[in-house]
Order: structure tokens, then sequence, then C-alpha cells
């Protein structure tokens, strides 16, 4: 998956959208269970425009099958890439 460089959640993004197509779930059943009205967010933290907030981790993580450690480690990730970014662009 493809991701623009100024979109900077990319590490979770492609966590999340890998396991979800994994476990054949939607969009839109992924943000219902979230509390969301569409799938619109999911495809946004999917395609790396928004992050996922932290208090929904718990739920992606048991809804998806995701070992807490394995999100944990995505969103350090991106924060670490995004850091050095705007270290290295300042």
């Amino acid at each position: 998956m493809q991701i623009k460089e100024k979109y900077q959640h990319k590490y979770v993004a492609q966590l999340i959208k890998s396991k979800r197509e994994l476990n054949e779930i939607s969009q839109s059943q992924l943000s219902t269970t979230l509390g969301y009205k569409n799938g619109q967010f999911i495809s946004n933290v999917e395609r790396g425009i928004c992050a996922l907030p932290i208090k929904h981790h718990v739920g992606v993580c048991t809804f998806l099958d995701i070992e807490p450690g394995e999100l944990k480690a995505a969103t350090v990730a991106d924060f670490e890439e995004q850091y050095e970014h705007k270290i290295a662009h300042s």
C-alpha cells in the first residue's frame, strides 16, 4: 500500500487495513463497532490521513485480533517517523 509522504500514520494504517481485510470485516462494521456512523473514519485511518485515537486501541485490537503490543509498535513507529521528519525540516 502506497501512502503519500504527507500522510503520517502509515504503520497503523497498514496494520489496521491488513488485519481488517484478513478478518473479512468491512470499514463500516469496524466504524460502527467504534461508535461511528459510517466507514469514512476507518477509511481515513487506513489511508494514513488521521491517527487512530488511543481510546479506540482496545476496541480495534479486540475486534481485529491484533496484539496490543503490535498496535503500540505501529503507533510508536509512526510517531518516531513524524518526529524525525519535523526535526530534519525545522
